[in-house]
């Protein structure tokens, strides 16, 4: 998987979080929209270590190993804006945007464990999604400018 695909892929999910919100199918929108975030995030890691067309994103593998490793397969939405190397940037964002900040307070704790609850109120499904989505302070428009 490399950069153009992990960018494709977030913007998918996306509108996949929006079409499964209009069916009421709230678990899988939260789940999915949590997922654009992810792909969001390992495109910007992808830009800094220079993953492109010709050179895939790592799938299975650590990177620098030796060194203690960095497990590029994480799915921590934290942890990934400090591996692509976006900590000073981020919070800059979040300082200059309150919006994007309470924006960010809601995106950040999403984990790939959600895709096994059963349910999510509507309004905690729509509140996510209106996080990311937010087409002036939205979390996956603020990650596009660092991919």
């Amino acid at each position: 998987m490399n950069r153009a695909d992990l960018q494709a892929l977030a913007n998918l999910h996306l509108r996949h979080g929006e079409a499964l919100l209009n069916a009421q199918l709230f678990a899988g929108a939260y789940y999915i929209s949590g997922y654009a975030v992810e792909c969001g995030l390992k495109a910007a890691v992808a830009k800094l270590f220079r993953y492109t067309a010709d050179f895939e994103f790592p799938g299975s593998e650590k990177r620098g190993a030796g060194r203690g490793g960095l497990d590029l397969r994480s799915h921590d939405l934290p942890f990934l804006v400090k591996v692509a190397g976006l900590s000073l940037d981020w919070a800059d964002e979040l300082d200059a945007d309150g919006v994007l900040k309470e924006n960010w307070n809601i995106a950040k704790d999403w984990t790939p464990d959600s895709r096994y609850q059963l349910t999510r109120s509507a309004r905690e499904a729509q509140d996510y999604y209106s996080a990311v989505a937010d087409m002036n302070h939205g979390v996956l428009k603020c990650i596009g400018k660092f991919w």
